[in-house]
């Protein structure tokens, strides 16, 4: 039996580290593979005008741009860079719960192995990619933090009840509130909920003294604070920040808080439903064992055949639902971008199994919480770790939770930890591991090759496989493959624009092209990218229009918003009558006619 097991666990490494590779090395390959002109686009743009985009309520853009600029890096450098910090919070999040597992639980079995356990959260920290190849940006850095601190409290917690109070605790908590500061500057409503979630934790974690909470809690925020003023002696003036933090809130008329929270609501009653719809009928599992086990002898099953029977039924039954609700493809290629909701049933799957084999030995579920008060703490707090990167945006949240949901990963083994209590088959604890690992490679893999962002939400379908044309005639596309429409487009566009002597800088007014706009050596007025009229008009409030008069790109099926026309007008620039048509192209993003505007001064 023993060298079965060894010969399974064996086996589960392999498997794991196969897939990790082949997802990283798909990952690698598909750097320099098209480019998004909307999202992408616009996070480069900030990168290389960050004098130009202010910075208030996102800050991500100088943080970066102050850290890596000397590098002077291209599109593939900061895809790089996205991988590279992605890797790192894995690792860290492994050691502190490589450190908090081996205090906890028993270390004997594969599942506590650090090389394992590095392989199985960087796995899950590559659901960040799960929408296509991206750059560096806001999301990349929440996530670091989110997964760092994670890491960095499990380590520190993993000295208690020995020895709560010592110096790398400290300077672990230290530096949990140093992360907080820079999480607030890249997202502001993730850094605040970071703030009270860790400081409750502290509070609720363990039986400890006050003066010992108030040890930690002075590091937190002393942490805090001193993230604070290294953020505003290296990075930005404070009253310039509060000044732009005032101006861009103002703007953020698709992010106010009720509208969020109401989208919320609905994002999380559509989870409810769907958990209710197909898996409420396993409730009765636990009703009819519990018959069974109380029938006289002779009207009881074999035990080995009835649970060969329900492993069998219950995995036909989820391959039944991962091939419905195509959990196996990329986020995009689900229309309500549900994969989300297959990791919380893996998670309620695994719960759900630990009480109602109540743990060995315990006879009712509250015993099983008051035995395992910490445990249970920890949990909670991995549990909401990704929910607290995605609150603030203004997407469905469970498309963002899925960005963060590496942290996920480390409540899988912590449960596989409970149930290898009751269940001694290393096949049966193995299927946690193997189904997650193979689900997650495959929406990363399908996210990069056949389903990415840039070609879901656009209208230009191409693939990974289609990106074969090489820019080499746009400076800062040089070396990037694209499609031969998007090449097309790229390369027209560019010598329109060269053609009638657009001076580099310049500022382009049009929508969702941020990414042309950079390709071309633009900039963007007022901000990166123009979608939503109440925030563009803010945006060109402190735009000077009469001196540079914008070239201006549109569409016919998306033409300048009436609103900001009516702003322009007032600033005195008016279009269309202040303009001259010089040409148009067509846009495989939209499947229509980019039209082309100069200034008549210009």
């Amino acid at each position: 039996m023993i060298n079965k097991n060894i010969k399974i666990n064996n086996i589960l490494i392999l498997y794991c580290l196969i897939l990790l590779l082949f997802t990283v090395g798909i990952i690698i390959v598909g750097f320099n593979k098209s480019f998004d002109i909307t999202d992408e686009g616009g996070f480069l743009l900030t990168f290389k005008h960050v004098d130009i985009y202010r910075g208030g309520i996102y800050n991500y853009h100088i943080i970066i741009t102050k850290l890596t600029d000397w590098l002077e890096p291209g599109i593939i450098s900061y895809r790089w860079m996205a991988l590279t910090l992605t890797l790192l919070s894995s690792l860290i999040f492994s050691i502190g719960l490589y450190k908090w597992l081996k205090a906890n639980f028993n270390t004997t079995k594969v599942y506590s192995s650090f090389f394992f356990i590095f392989i199985f959260i960087t796995i899950g920290s590559l659901l960040y990619y799960s929408a296509g190849i991206t750059t560096i940006h806001n999301n990349t850095l929440t996530n670091f933090y989110l997964e760092a601190c994670a890491g960095f409290i499990l380590f520190a917690i993993s000295f208690y009840p020995k020895k709560v109070i010592q110096p790398i605790s400290l300077t672990l908590i230290l530096l949990i509130g140093i992360l907080c500061a820079f999480s607030f500057f890249t997202k502001f409503s993730t850094g605040i909920l970071q703030l009270f979630i860790y400081s409750l934790f502290i509070l609720l974690y363990g039986k400890k003294k006050i003066s010992e909470n108030i040890y930690l809690l002075s590091s937190l925020f002393l942490g805090c604070l001193i993230g604070f003023s290294i953020y505003i002696l290296f990075f930005q003036d404070y009253q310039l920040w509060i000044k732009n933090f005032k101006i861009e809130y103002v703007m953020l008329s698709d992010h106010a808080p009720d509208l969020l929270l109401k989208r919320y609501l609905k994002n999380i009653f559509d989870l409810i439903y769907y958990l209710v719809r197909n898996y409420l009928w396993i409730l009765l599992f636990p009703f009819f064992i519990s018959i069974q086990t109380k029938l006289p002898l002779k009207y009881r099953g074999d035990k080995k055949f009835l649970k060969i029977v329900s492993i069998v039924f219950l995995s036909i039954f989820s391959i039944y639902q991962i091939v419905r609700y195509k959990f196996y493809c990329g986020v995009f290629a689900n229309p309500s971008w549900t994969n989300a909701y297959f990791y919380v049933v893996v998670l309620v799957t695994q719960l759900s199994l630990i009480f109602w084999f109540r743990i060995k030995g315990m006879n009712s579920y509250a015993h099983v919480i008051k035995n395992n008060y910490n445990n249970f703490i920890v949990i909670l707090l991995l549990l909401g770790t990704p929910v607290m990167g995605a609150f603030g945006t203004a997407n469905p949240i469970f498309l963002n939770i899925l960005m963060h949901a590496g942290v996920w990963f480390g409540i899988i083994l912590i449960f596989i930890f409970y149930l290898s209590r009751v269940i001694k088959s290393s096949f049966v604890l193995s299927l946690f591991v193997l189904v997650p690992v193979f689900i997650t490679c495959s929406q990363v893999a399908d996210g990069t090759i056949y389903h990415p962002y840039y070609a879901a939400l656009g209208k230009n379908k191409a693939t990974f496989f289609q990106q074969t044309e090489k820019i080499t005639t746009i400076p800062v596309l040089n070396g990037i493959y694209v499609d031969t429409a998007e090449k097309r487009f790229f390369t027209g566009v560019y010598e329109i624009l060269k053609k009638n002597n657009f001076p580099k800088g310049y500022p382009i007014l049009g929508y969702y092209i941020p990414g042309i706009i950079y390709a071309v050596d633009g900039i963007s007025p007022g901000v990166p990218l123009f979608y939503n009229a109440k925030r563009d008009i803010s945006g060109l409030e402190l735009f000077d229009y009469q001196k540079f008069p914008p070239v201006i790109m549109v569409t016919d099926d998306l033409p300048l918003d009436l609103n900001l026309v009516a702003a322009m007008k007032i600033k005195g620039v008016v279009f269309p009558d202040d303009y001259l048509f010089v040409d148009q192209i067509y846009c495989p993003n939209t499947k229509s006619m980019l039209k082309v505007y100069f200034h008549k001064k210009s």
